[in-house]
């Protein structure tokens, strides 16, 4: 039997030593707040906290679709997006922070897109579980998009990322 060198002292010690702030970084700030989902499936209650709040599978994405103002905050989100690709100079107001400083109760037909909507529903009218929801949807069909973009692009002009 050899002996056994301590992983400090191996030579890949000082590697691992250096990665692991990152890697705590990585799992403090990417991995742990993905369990916030869940909520998106719950009647969350914050008293509850996520494991004590009772699920309601699809309930909150069915409410969604049926409330009167989801349908005119997917077409603002779409229309302000399309016009911020086409008319860059001549339409800025294109995403959370650009929206939300003239956000007011006058604009909210024309200009509430989903990121406005989730911070109303869930930070003033305390809905957590139907704004994390909402938030799922979108980042769903964002990345629907990009897979079917880069998609076409492979079939249409042979390009690839991988």
């Amino acid at each position: 039997m050899g002996k056994r060198e301590s992983i400090l002292r191996s030579r890949t010690g000082a590697y691992w030593l250096m990665v692991l702030p990152a890697l705590v970084w990585m799992v403090m700030f990417n991995i742990v707040p993905m369990f916030g989902i869940v909520m998106a499936f719950q009647d969350f209650n914050p008293g509850k906290g996520i494991l004590g709040s009772k699920f309601v599978w699809l309930e909150n994405f069915e409410y969604m679709f049926q409330m009167k103002d989801v349908s005119q905050i997917f077409i603002n989100t779409i229309v302000i997006a399309v016009g911020k690709l086409l008319l860059n100079v001549f339409v800025p107001n294109a995403g959370f922070d650009q929206i939300y400083n003239i956000y007011n109760q006058a604009v909210y037909s024309t200009g509430d897109i989903i990121d406005t909507w989730v911070y109303r529903v869930g930070l003033h009218d305390l809905q957590y579980s139907l704004a994390t929801a909402v938030g799922l949807l979108k980042s769903v069909a964002g990345f629907l998009l990009i897979s079917l973009s880069y998609w076409i692009a492979y079939k249409k002009a042979d390009y690839r990322i991988f």
